[in-house]
């Protein structure tokens, strides 16, 4: 029995065999059980061929902005250099940037990648892209890319000469980022290049508000060095001289660009070895009642009172009596007293910015200026004033205000510094205010004398979209496509612009028109009436429904109303969609706006649907859970030429 059963077996595995089908060697017959099985065909996978990987990178530094990128384009190559097409390329990158893909698949003319650095890091480093492949023989390629943050920048007081023993004068770093926006907190490191020569107060500094870390200079021994400033990997130098005493005629005090109060006097020393007498004279203020005055020399130093009763800059020089005379200058800054403060002017770089996204923070700068108003007319600032800052109002999703008090420079300005949270406010809803602090009366933003209180509005919420096409229609080489460019343009609650916001593009035919010889005869909505781009026969095919392009908008209204009325008029029912979807033509399904709210796209259709093809084209962009669209209708348009006359379009394609 388990022979037969054998038996049997073998015959059905024969039998199938033999209804195998294709797949047998040529010479055998595909039945017999001797036919070898088939062997499939192997194909060498692209990346096989890949014997070398080539990286073209676009122009230009990287700015760590967050919205600015670099473009690079792989290319693989035989080991002949041709074109691979088809390779997969896997990417990476060093140092806090973002790359649009993890891996590319080559073309014959490569393969796009993009690179971003967000705003969050604003260190200035090399970022290396390295381009690899698996299963090929080709060794990674790099390209590196200068990432630019912040900027740093020096003021040395106006002193580049020192003196062995004199005054010390400040170095001030200011480190604002890639936006310009001063940055808080930031750690400067001061460091000099001959430690005999030149000596700091400290090797480092933190930024203040305003962004700005000081450091005290002072001469050593005479000679010459730089102090190296480095933050965030960006770096500068300040050169200084010094020499001893005896040899330069050089100001003891008061420092550089220092304070003098109006109506109270400041003594300036000099240092003037070997002179008897030294001439002061100044542009503001006045020593002994003149604007200058020569002043005995005794055990080397020489010194002058100089008061003023006017604010403002002070330039004073010195001369001593020996041939050749010897010079020195200074600048002094005059201010009036903190408590003559009676005004603040409050002012913002802007009133509105984008709300925050992953890695992205968007700010802006406030700026108090405290001011005396000595009469309607007539104002001057005060220096070393303590300005509180303070907010209310806001949504309350991470915006902040910093720093809560900052003293005004010498030009009377204090600085703050207001960043956006994640979500939006609502038009002017948040209020910045400013005060001198402990002032009797208060000084304050809001109240007369000074300006009124600052508004902001976290926007970025894309409230409106709009578009248009360009005026010129453009062509395809080949002569057979129109090209119609658009632009879009997307704008928040106080219509600033929206940069990075993405908008969805679509398209469809509403209608289509009948005629030939460039003259439309008559025109109908789409059978698509649903706009689902399937044909239910019993209802759209066949169906036509007069319109024009004033219109077409009520097409699909219009034809559910037509269609439950149950009268429908007859047409061509032929069992396809008329017009299909592609005769409308093609736009991006979405485009990315720039730093000014527009993105451009081009509307491409064929020449044949022109003049017979009107479209509804709309575009949408959201934001908060908002949802936000603008539409237009409009016959698909030829170009003067091709109407002739003679007409060089083809005529309709539709029929009734």
């Amino acid at each position: 029995m388990k022979l037969l059963k054998y038996v049997a077996g073998l015959a059905v595995a024969v039998a199938l065999t033999a209804c195998g089908g294709g797949g047998g060697n040529p010479g055998t017959p595909s039945g017999s059980p001797l036919a070898p099985a088939s062997s499939p065909v192997v194909t060498p996978a692209p990346n096989a061929n890949v014997a070398s990987i080539m990286i073209n990178a676009s122009s230009g530094v990287l700015n760590a902005d967050g919205t600015s990128s670099k473009t690079f384009t792989v290319f693989a190559l035989t080991s002949g250099n041709a074109s691979v097409s088809g390779a997969t390329i896997d990417l990476a990158a060093t140092n806090g940037v973002i790359l649009s893909v993890p891996s590319v698949v080559t073309t014959a003319t490569g393969a796009i990648v993009t690179m971003t650095a967000v705003s969050s890091d604003q260190t200035n480093r090399i970022s290396t892209l390295t381009a690899s492949c698996a299963a090929c023989t080709a060794s990674p390629a790099t390209s590196q890319v200068n990432v630019v943050g912040a900027s740093i920048a020096l003021n040395n007081s106006g002193v580049s000469s020192l003196v062995v023993g004199g005054s010390s004068p400040t170095l001030n770093a200011t480190v604002k980022d890639v936006f310009g926006v001063a940055m808080a907190g930031v750690t400067v490191s001061f460091a000099a290049t001959d430690s005999a020569v030149l000596g700091l107060s400290a090797p480092t500094g933190v930024t203040n508000g305003s962004g700005v870390a000081t450091v005290t200079v002072s001469a050593l021994a005479a000679g010459s060095a730089s102090i190296n400033v480095s933050a965030l990997g960006n770096a500068k130098s300040q050169a200084y001289a010094s020499g001893v005493a005896t040899a330069v005629l050089a100001v003891t005090s008061p420092a550089n660009n220092a304070i003098l109060v109006t109506n109270i006097a400041k003594t300036i020393t000099v240092s003037a070895p070997g002179a008897s007498t030294v001439t002061f004279a100044t542009t503001l203020g006045t020593f002994n009642g003149a604007t200058s005055q020569i002043v005995p020399v005794s055990g080397g130093i020489a010194s002058a009172d100089l008061i003023s009763l006017q604010a403002g800059t002070a330039s004073i020089t010195m001369i001593d009596n020996l041939s050749p005379p010897r010079s020195v200058n200074l600048t002094l800054v005059v201010s009036p007293p903190v408590s003559a403060v009676n005004k603040i002017l409050l002012s913002s770089s802007r009133t509105t910015l984008p709300i925050a996204t992953a890695g992205n923070q968007s700010s802006l700068t406030l700026t108090a200026r405290a001011v005396m108003l000595i009469n309607s007319q007539t104002d001057q600032s005060v220096a070393n004033v303590p300005i509180a800052f303070s907010m209310t109002g806001g949504p309350g999703a991470g915006e902040f205000l910093t720093p809560a008090l900052a003293y005004t420079d010498s030009a009377g300005y204090a600085v703050a510094t207001f960043t956006a949270g994640t979500a939006a406010s609502i038009p002017n809803g948040i209020v910045i205010s400013a005060k001198v602090q402990d002032s009797n009366p208060v000084v304050q933003t809001g109240t007369s004398l000074s300006s009124n209180d600052v508004q902001l509005t976290i926007g970025g919420q894309a409230l409106s979209v709009a578009f248009g096409p360009a005026s010129v229609l453009g062509e395809s080489s080949d002569k057979t496509l129109y090209i119609q460019a658009y632009s879009v343009q997307v704008t928040d609650a106080n219509n600033n612009p929206v940069s990075g916001q993405v908008v969805t593009l679509r398209m469809r035919p509403v209608a289509f028109s009948l005629g030939d010889a460039c003259t439309f005869t008559a025109t109908y909505c789409s059978e698509d009436w649903n706009a689902n781009n399937s044909l239910e026969s019993a209802v759209e095919d066949g169906v036509r429904i007069p319109t024009t392009v004033a219109t077409a908008g009520t097409c699909p209204r219009v034809q559910a109303d037509i269609l439950k009325a149950a009268a429908v008029p007859a047409g061509t029912s032929d069992g396809i969609l008329t017009p299909a979807n592609s005769d409308g033509g093609s736009v991006p399904a979405t485009v990315i706006t720039d730093a000014s709210g527009i993105a451009a796209f081009n509307l491409t259709y064929l020449k044949g649907s022109a003049i017979w093809i009107i479209n509804r084209l709309t575009a949408t962009v959201s934001s908060s859970g908002t949802e936000t669209s603008k539409s237009t209708i409009f016959r698909l348009a030829p170009t003067v030429p091709d109407v002739g006359p003679p007409c060089s379009l083809p005529a309709s394609p539709y029929s009734y």
